[in-house]
């Protein structure tokens, strides 16, 4: 080799050295590029993005530890905690700070549930003030789920002091103190922590968690929402938000939650376990089963050690050993959490849940030894005790259980039967049914889970399928006073009154003082005509319970729906007043001085004193408070509606009901301009609730916002694309639309999947009326009286024939119905119509006059007489006019007649008073402005008139007297 090529290859090799020195420099610096990017990742929360900008600067840069600790850290923002633990284990072998390394184990070990290695294992020796206060932090966690809060609290204590400035003690003691049922402490905790870091997503979970531990769970949603807004891979927020939809029944919106943690926290139990519920409300069982069956691998692989020292682990294994049917294993898992937390009330409800799906009786007894009376204020404990009695035979305190479970606030949500019980009584029957079903399809025997499903079925009308299961109960139990109960409800609405009648009576000859079957039998007598023996069975059973909710609505009801609707608001009136008493939340039912309901008192007889079950006087309930509001409403008394909507607003300000109580009160104002939004709002709330959506879009219909009506339906169809209600609402709307194809479409599905249903006919009918072929829409509504005759029918076919130009079909229909209901006032009413409409005035002034003496203080029938009787020219027509205002003052028609005739008796200046009036009470009325005008010129005040006249014929819409107004107008000079 010569000198020269010596020389080129020692240069060769020196470049060769430094382009490895230019290219390492190269790939730190790209390292560390990739590094800088995943620290403004973590920072925006993008932790996927984190990761990978992390794993390209370890493949620049394997020996960099910094990469790798923030790796760790964005693992367990992901939920991957073994692959965190993993990582930053690495990291402390190469030496790095254990104030880096020791609060990343702990969390990857809290993640993990693996407590009592967190704190057997790591220490706070040698960390840094902020390092020592996160890992305390972690510790005073590790501690409250191993039971110790004590313990905990005086950790959160430490790191308060260490770091005074951060939220994250605070948030920790708000856990504690909810942990140890000390509400107001976590309440004052939450509050300081917000305050402190507004921006702090932990802080406003720990804040809903309050909220929510007291009952306010639309508040808590608003909150937990805020705390995943700022915060999306906040875990336990996303979980609790998932529950408390479910509870809601908002099953659709529970599905992007669902979904996120379904990728992000694919280890967690309890996501698993919150599918299974949704799927079970879907009527999904396989689903459910599937997705239980996922939580409890997921609950297997971590260790029993671990398990066991966790309360929340025991809590999420016994419920999903009880949904997939091992109610044995479920109750030792409850009861191993509640020998470590006796105070637990929660977990005591699951394990008597578990109790008595084994039949375990007196276990449940045993369990809830402390509130085995009416003194219990919890409906699920109440529900509890009461399935447990039923059990063994004491049917009578059992149903006191559960007529005091049922008027109180709050459903369970624990135990499957119990939520059930709730959701029936509220009316969720698709909830209740999703619960049942799961329940039966492991143990089909279960007699509680039946004879809630027997309840179920009559309330959805599935009557037969309701007497089949009862009638195989009472085969084992044919003196049970509940089935027999039960099985009379479905009897008497399939028409075996009869038979419903001797199960019911049965009942009572067992138990006198029964208020279902008192309740039932009452109706029976009304089906019956026998409205006097009704209404004496349900006074007298409110001497044995007075100011009960439940007897006292039933009253009002029966009062009501008879036409005795003054009768009614007195009784419920009544009742306000006794619940407002001193001390009337424990009045035994030996008091006296009970407020007369009909000028009758209320007697009480003696309480037996060796009775400790003898129900109390509740104060009223709420569903009573909105019927009393809507009975005043419709009697259009305005001020004692305030009264009642006050104390509705106080006590549910933010139920569906008092929302619309709001707006038909301000649609009977003419308000309605400003009702779009409070409608819209009322959608959004009621979320994927289909029976409010269909309520919420009659409401909207009747305000004319059609678009808005439309979109809360659609959103209806999204979750129940065959439900009748919807497929009915749809329909209607779209005939009112006029958008016909539409109509025959959702017409054809709904005649597909509802062969049976009346309500196809009453639509057919609307549909060719609108196409008008009135005699087409006639035939129609005539097969629905066919099939199920009612005075709404019975109107709907006599309108048709007579827009048909069939007065005569008309008429002999109308007769026919009076012959066999000669009692029945509406049709007789109705026959006065037609003969007006086919100008024969003296027929139907003969029917009134006819009416009036059957019915003398009937307001409706005296005013109808004096029209025609002023159009007749009876003499006697302002006499029948007033006597018909002074039974009903505040009707808006009663004042207008009365107004009216005097105008036409040159009375003008008196008939102001009663104008000014109707038009006050119903202000969207064209004939009362019309009339209104009318004595308005008679007392020569004509601008006002004009004001009037134009009000009365802005819409265009026809009248009774329209040509004349448009006279008046002319000759006025108005436009």
């Amino acid at each position: 080799m010569t000198l020269l090529s010596r020389y080129a290859l020692s240069a060769l090799v020196l470049a060769l050295g430094w382009a490895q020195a230019s290219a390492a420099a190269d790939a730190g610096a790209e390292a560390q590029r990739y590094y800088e990017r995943a620290l403004e990742m973590y920072d925006k929360r993008d932790y996927s993005a984190t990761v990978i900008e992390l794993k390209n600067a370890i493949r620049l840069d394997a020996d960099g530890l910094a990469p790798r600790v923030l790796l760790a850290r964005a693992y367990l923002a992901q939920g991957h905690a073994s692959e965190a633990e993993h990582e930053i284990r690495n990291v402390a072998k190469q030496g790095a700070d254990r104030s880096l390394t020791v609060p990343v184990l702990a969390k990857a070990y809290l993640f993990q549930y693996k407590e009592r290695q967190l704190l057997d294992e790591l220490s706070d020796d040698g960390l840094s003030r902020s390092a020592r206060a996160e890992l305390l932090q972690v510790r005073g966690q590790a501690l409250m789920n191993v039971g110790d809060n004590q313990a905990a609290m005086e950790a959160f204590d430490t790191v308060e002091k260490l770091i005074p400035t951060s939220a994250q003690a605070l948030i920790g003691k708000t856990l504690a103190a909810l942990r140890s049922s000390d509400i107001d402490s976590a309440a004052e905790f939450a509050a300081r922590a917000v305050q402190l870091e507004p921006a702090n997503a932990d802080a406003w979970n720990a804040q809903a968690s309050v909220v929510h531990s007291r009952g306010d769970i639309d508040k808590a949603l608003t909150l937990y929402d805020k705390a995943i807004a700022l915060s999306p891979a906040l875990h336990d927020a996303r979980i609790a938000r998932i529950a408390i939809l479910l509870v809601q029944g908002k099953f659709a919106e529970t599905a992007p939650d669902l979904a996120y943690e379904a990728e992000h926290n694919p280890f967690d139990p309890r996501p698993a376990y919150l599918r299974a519920m949704r799927f079970a409300r879907a009527d999904d069982v396989h689903g459910a089963n599937s997705a239980l069956a996922e939580a409890n691998v997921l609950l297997e692989n971590i260790n029993s050690e671990a398990t066991n020292n966790n309360c929340q682990l025991l809590d999420l294994a016994g419920s999903v050993n009880y949904g997939l049917g091992r109610f044995e294993q479920a109750r030792d898992y409850y009861q191993v959490c509640l020998n470590g937390n006796p105070k637990l009330i929660d977990i005591r409800k699951k394990l008597a849940g578990a109790l008595l799906a084994l039949h375990d009786a007196a276990g449940v007894l045993e369990l809830f030894a402390d509130e085995r009376t009416l003194d219990s204020e919890d409906p699920e404990i109440l529900a509890m005790l009461a399935n447990a009695l039923m059990t063994k035979g004491e049917h009578d305190k059992a149903t006191r259980l559960l007529q005091k479970a049922a008027s109180l606030p709050g459903a369970g949500t624990t135990s499957r039967k119990t939520l059930a019980f709730h959701q029936i009584y509220s009316g969720d029957t698709d909830k209740a049914r999703d619960e049942l079903t799961t329940v039966l399809a492991a143990d089909p025997d279960d007699v509680q889970a039946n004879l809630l499903m027997a309840v179920l079925h009559n309330q959805r009308g599935e009557f037969r399928e309701s007497i089949a299961l009862v009638q195989k109960l009472l085969m084992k139990a044919p003196d049970n006073v509940v089935l027999l109960n039960f099985i009379a409800v479905a009897q008497n609405a399939v028409g075996e009154r009869k038979a419903a009648r001797v199960n019911l009576e049965k009942a009572l000859k067992q138990l006198p003082a029964f208020v279902p079957g008192i309740i039932n039998l009452a109706r029976l007598d009304a089906a019956d005509s026998a409205l006097v023996s009704a209404r004496t069975r349900l006074t007298e059973a409110l001497k044995l319970y007075p100011g009960s909710p439940e007897l006292l609505l039933e009253l009002a009801h029966l009062l009501a729906d008879n036409g005795d609707r003054d009768e009614a608001i007195k009784v419920l009136d009544y009742g306000r007043k006794f619940a407002a008493q001193p001390g009337a939340e424990g009045v035994p039912a030996s008091s006296t001085g009970a407020a007369p309901i009909n000028t009758q008192p209320l007697p009480s007889p003696a309480k037996d004193p060796t009775d400790t079950a003898q129900p109390s006087a509740a104060a009223l309930s709420l569903d009573t408070r909105f019927y009393l509001a809507e009975l005043l409403l419709s009697a259009n008394r305005q001020a004692e509606f305030k009264s009642v909507m006050v104390e509705i607003e106080a006590q549910a300000p933010n139920d569906l009901r008092t929302y619309e109580l709001r707006v038909r009160s301000s649609m009977r104002t003419d308000k309605r301009e400003s009702l779009r939004g409070t409608l819209k709002k009322m959608s959004d709330i009621a979320g994927f609730d289909t029976p409010w959506l269909v309520r919420i879009s009659l409401l909207q219909r009747q305000i004319g916002v059609l678009d808005d009506a439309q979109y809360s339906l659609n959103k209806a169809l999204q979750v129940n694309p065959d439900s009748l209600a919807v497929l009915v609402a749809l329909t209607s709307l779209a005939i009112e639309r006029g958008n016909l194809s539409r109509a025959d479409e959702h017409l054809s599905k709904l005649q597909a999947n509802w062969p049976t249903e009346v309500m196809n006919y009453r639509l057919a009918g609307d549909l060719a009326l609108r196409r008008g072929d009135s005699l087409a829409a006639a035939t129609q509504y005539q097969k629905i009286l066919e099939l199920a005759p009612s005075q709404e029918t019975l109107e709907l076919v006599v309108r048709a024939w007579g827009v048909a130009g069939h007065g005569q079909q008309a008429v002999r229909t109308l007769d026919s119905w009076i012959s066999a209901h000669p009692r029945d006032i509406a049709p007789r009413k109705l026959l006065a119509d037609v003969y007006l409409v086919e100008r024969n005035p003296v027929a139907a002034l003969q029917i009134y006059e006819h009416l009036v003496r059957d019915f003398p203080n009937d307001p409706s029938c005296l005013n109808n007489l004096a029209y025609l009787a002023e159009i007749s020219g009876k003499p006697d027509a302002l006499e029948y006019a007033k006597r018909a205002y002074e039974l009903s003052h505040n009707d808006p028609n009663v004042n207008d007649t009365l107004g009216w005739i005097l105008v036409r008796h040159n009375r003008g200046e008196e008939a102001l008073r009663y104008l000014r009036e109707a038009d006050t009470l119903l202000a969207d009325s064209s004939v009362i402005k019309f009339h209104l005008a009318q004595a308005l010129v008679a007392v020569k005040q004509d601008a006002q008139a004009r004001i009037a006249l134009q009000d009365a014929l802005r819409t265009g819409e026809a009248f009774d007297g329209i040509d004349e107004a448009k006279a008046l107008q002319a000759k006025l000079g108005g436009h």
